[in-house]
């Protein structure tokens, strides 16, 4: 076994570790699934984390169902975890996932478990700063993955292995980058009111506008510089639809904002169709292209055989 091989297996089990204790460290913040022995991780709270964000009421919050996302996330990087272990023993896989890949997530599940402790200590501002560590993280760690994809895969590659790359994990990170984005900009909007002074309308507007920067800039980007490596990664723009709906539903007594997000959730929408009749087009276009050259190619040795014959 070569050491390249060694490196990155280390890296695997210590990503999947760290997050399963991230996983931990969140399941206990619940004051009632926690044992007594672990109070002092979380000092002196005893509130849940939705009643820690109760304490900080902004105009610019998603309604508590669109929270029941957290689920569905875990359970994907779960999946691509699960997945990624199976490297371990097949060292003829090219390493689409190399060890930089494993050590930024870990990091990002160190952000993560970090984030949960300082937000049960109370401490706004450190918070903000380990979710947008944590955004940074992730971000990387797609890029990472979307780098190395366009530069190893090719027609060898093993079809299985493309698409649990493409649906696990590209799609997996897609969704957990976009929702902790939206997270992020909930936690600077909480940090601006409650440290900084804000009013609260004005720090909902202003996280809103910066989301819909971030959005825009990613719809050209995804279309053009990363268009043929991000082609099947499509679960960027249902959390922001979710986080955005959950806006909507809750935020009504602010009308400034409550119309800004109105307008948002719609260009998310008309971004998320454009998208998926984008995709569905290129992907047309590639199979008809192939099938046309295999045609091609067919009738190129069919006249071939021909003249031999002759």
């Amino acid at each position: 076994m070569d050491n390249a091989h060694i490196v990155r297996c280390i890296f695997i089990v210590l990503a999947a570790l760290a997050y399963a204790t991230n996983l931990f460290i969140s399941q206990m913040s619940d004051p009632k699934r926690r044992p007594p022995s672990l109070q002092f991780i979380y000092g002196t709270s005893n509130k849940t984390g939705g009643g820690i964000s109760r304490m900080y009421p902004t105009d610019v919050k998603p309604a508590s169902w669109a929270f029941s996302i957290w689920p569905v996330i875990y359970t994907w990087q779960c999946l691509w975890i699960l997945y990624s272990l199976t490297f371990i023993v097949r060292k003829s896989l090219p390493p689409v996932q190399n060890w930089l890949f494993f050590v930024l997530f870990t990091l990002s599940s160190v952000s993560v478990t970090s984030s949960v402790l300082l937000r049960h200590r109370f401490l706004i501002e450190a918070q903000v700063v380990t979710n947008c560590l944590l955004y940074i993280f992730l971000c990387a760690t797609l890029g990472t993955s979307f780098y190395r994809f366009d530069r190893i895969v090719n027609k060898h590659f093993p079809k299985f292995d493309f698409w649990a790359i493409q649906v696990l994990i590209h799609n997996g990170l897609g969704l957990y980058c976009s929702w902790v984005a939206v997270a992020s900009l909930l936690g600077i909007n909480k940090a601006l009111i409650y440290v900084h002074g804000f009013a609260k309308p004005t720090a909902g507007s202003i996280i809103l506008g910066i989301l819909a920067v971030e959005l825009i800039v990613w719809f050209i980007v995804e279309n053009t510089v990363f268009e043929r490596v991000a082609r099947y990664t499509v679960t960027i723009y249902p959390a922001c639809i979710v986080a955005l709906s959950g806006l909507v539903a809750k935020n009504r007594s602010s009308k400034q904002n409550y119309v800004f997000a109105i307008v948002l959730l719609c260009l998310v929408v008309v971004m998320f169709i454009a998208r998926l009749v984008l995709v569905a087009r290129r992907i047309f276009l590639i199979h008809r292209t192939s099938r046309s050259d295999d045609m091609e190619f067919i009738a190129v040795a069919c006249e071939g055989a021909q003249n031999y014959e002759m």
